[in-house]
């Protein structure tokens, strides 16, 4: 009993220190991509639904299901309609429609908030069954406090929910293999249906588990007769898609009135072009091994590979450390080999020296541990690597180094799809991988308290608590430097003239905005802006278009960002290249420039928002 007051006090705390960090922020913020849900998708999902026209439930190919289902709740509390304040977004406004802008946007953002919370408590469980209570807590302390988690959670966006549900997914499947507990598979395929209604990458868990099936009977040390172990495993892997397809039928009405739309949401989704041919070919010569031939060719494969596993999880650990030797040497030498920041903004690969040295997928693949590794907090970042370091020498106890690898393993998984896609794995775009991290620092906190060399000087018992409260207290102190800022977090191991989220989804548009609103006669003024937030939070006339006829158009600010630069300059000068007395695009973005108000994100000067005055650009 005292463990459970002491478990959720613990959970209570770590609940609230989030809550307070984020409510404010959402109100206060202007979003990118936000408006394409608040004004038309979230809307048009619950209309459709009250209509009963199934088939307009189908938003974008995201899918975005459970996002505008979760989200959409909070149109109970809209009184104005979504879609006619959407035709406010570059026109003048009143203080009384921002506000009706404001109250829209807090109303769809706190109920995906909320969402994220307690999800914290599902994390809690699972991790705890797995793991134990120690790394299950230590675990909840860096995902509930992650400053970037945060930052997406207060979102309405896809990856404010997948964050939570793919890693569960994972983890849940991880349990079932451990117990051999049928439960976890169910809940694992719920779960797996959840994450594809709301975003089709969740596709890349298909490869994987089916991968683990194989992978259990290769580190296992207990022997397993091949025939039986296969063809459970198996039949299991068919069950486990069976109640995600259930699933994925409940909750998206579109597919009761056209039943394709389960092939589009998983094998006929982007996460599949061009790969599923070549997995169903892997998974039906599977079947026929494990039916026809009673798992002879998988059984012999297996045993020689389980005999030579050493080499096999040394190969995992030594490309994972030398991806991540290789983004702090580069980091730390100047990026001398090449910048990461290219990589991760607009201009991806428009750099032609890192074409010609390397090529797209490796490029990817050397610079993925980039945005992870530095927007971890500092503590996190070591407790991450010196357990991947010490699970590598196979110092930790035989489960926690077990489920070190898996997640490493899926974390590398990830990334070579990314790679292979040719998707930069930004920040957000590799935010599902966060959840996993903050697991393997966690084992790796509990991996050295308990070894020999402290145990003289420490009780792990004892002291586990006190360093627990000491992280909270670096946590809370990562939160507050970063305020309001959260998905730009970048701890203080990158050098402050690198920017680690150039792609980022808004952060100072608000800020930039209010400046505006403060101006003398802000209703009449004319704005342009290379972020459409800061339209949506002015009273005045306001533009983010690259079209030649707005080129033209005369503007007394300009707004501009760091992260948007790039597109900005190439978008709006190969569309303005023979118009007469158009503005430059690339002029705006002069430092020299005088501006009239600047807000440096995380105190990096390369990350900007300036506000600057027509008649003094050069």
């Amino acid at each position: 009993m005292k463990e459970k007051i002491i478990t959720i006090l613990f959970f209570l705390i770590i609940v609230a220190s989030s809550f307070y960090f984020g409510f404010h922020r959402l109100e206060n913020f202007s979003g990118v991509d936000e408006s394409l849900w608040s004004y038309g998708r979230v809307p048009q999902f619950w209309s459709a639904i009250k209509k009963m026209k199934w088939k307009s439930t189908t938003l974008c190919d995201k899918p975005g299901i459970t996002l505008a289902a979760i989200s959409g709740i909070g149109l109970l509390w809209v009184n104005e309609d979504p879609e006619h304040l959407g035709q406010l977004r570059y026109t003048p406004k009143t203080s009384q429609q921002l506000q009706a802008l404001n109250n829209l946007y807090f109303s769809l953002r706190l109920p995906v908030f909320l969402f994220a919370l307690a999800m914290l408590g599902v994390f809690y469980l699972l991790i705890k069954r797995l793991l134990g209570m120690h790394i299950a807590r230590a675990s909840i302390i860096f995902i509930g406090l992650s400053p970037v988690i945060l930052g997406i959670s207060l979102m309405i966006n896809t990856d404010a929910i997948l964050w939570s549900l793919l890693p569960l997914t994972l983890l849940s499947f991880l349990i079932y293999q451990k117990e051999n507990n049928r439960k976890f598979l169910y809940l694992g395929g719920f779960l797996l249906g959840l994450a594809l209604v709301d975003k089709y990458i969740a596709n890349i868990l298909f490869p994987f588990f089916f991968g683990l099936i194989f992978l259990k009977y290769i580190s296992d040390d207990e022997a397993h007769r091949a025939e039986d172990y296969f063809k459970k495993s198996f039949a299991d892997y068919g069950l486990l898609i069976l109640v995600c397809a259930a699933t994925i039928f409940v909750f998206f009405p579109a597919a009761w009135v056209k039943p394709k739309t389960l092939l589009d949401v998983t094998i006929f989704s982007k996460a599949f072009y061009g790969t599923w041919r070549a997995f169903f070919t892997l998974v039906i010569l599977a079947a026929a091994d494990i039916y026809l031939l009673k798992s002879w060719l998988l059984g012999t494969l297996c045993d020689w590979i389980k005999t030579h596993r050493k080499w096999l999880f040394r190969t995992v650990y030594a490309i994972a450390l030398f991806l991540i030797a290789f983004v702090l040497l580069n980091t730390y030498s100047g990026m001398k080999i090449f910048d990461f920041q290219s990589v991760f903004s607009f201009q991806t690969f428009e750099l032609a020296n890192i074409n010609l040295r390397f090529g797209e997928p490796l490029v990817i693949m050397l610079s993925s541990f980039f945005p992870l590794i530095f927007s971890l907090i500092p503590a996190v970042a070591f407790l991450f690597i010196f357990a991947v370091v010490r699970s590598g020498m196979s110092r930790m106890k035989k489960n926690e180094s077990t489920h070190v690898f898996y997640l490493l393993l899926f974390i590398l998984f990830y990334y070579l799809g990314s790679a292979v896609s040719g998707v930069s794995p930004t920040v957000r775009y590799q935010i599902v991988l966060y959840p996993l991290v903050s697991i393997i620092a966690a084992v790796g906190l509990s991996h050295l308290l308990y070894m020999k060399s402290l145990k003289k000087y420490l009780s792990p018992a004892h002291s586990f608590f006190i360093i627990l409260l000491m992280l909270f207290a670096a946590s809370i102190f990562s939160l507050k430097s970063i305020q309001p800022f959260y998905l730009s977090y970048a701890s203080d191991l990158l050098p402050k003239k690198y920017v680690l989220n150039l792609r980022d989804m808004g952060d100072g548009s608000w800020e930039a905005a209010q400046y505006l609103n403060s101006l003398p006669d802000a209703k009449n003024l004319k704005v342009w802006s290379d972020k459409g937030g800061v339209c949506e939070a002015f009273v005045g006339t306001c533009s983010d278009s690259l079209k030649q006829s707005n080129l033209k158009t005369e503007f007394d600010y300009f707004v501009i960002t760091a992260g948007r630069e790039a597109k900005s300059v190439y978008m709006g000068n190969k569309r303005a290249a023979e118009l007469n007395n158009s503005i430059k695009i690339d002029n705006l973005y002069l430092e020299a420039n005088p501006y009239v108000f600047r807000l440096d994100i995380d105190g990096r000067s390369g990350n900007f928002v300036k506000v600057i005055k027509a008649d003094t650009l050069l």
